[in-house]
């Protein structure tokens, strides 16, 4: 379940990432919202792989 999870958030951080690169008007929006999911997505998988050690 963490790992679904974990991976849809880096999903969607990546999305907002590329999204930010084609619409230069939100584009610090998007790269604000693109890095924090990714840093919650990767602090899940760590957090999934620690509980299943």
């Amino acid at each position: 379940m963490i790992t679904a999870l974990s991976l849809s958030i880096l999903i969607a951080g990546g999305s907002f990432a590329y999204a930010s690169t084609r619409v230069a008007a939100r584009a610090a929006i998007y790269e604000t919202w693109g890095g924090s999911l990714m840093i919650v997505g990767l602090s899940l998988a760590g957090v999934g792989l620690t509980l299943f050690r």
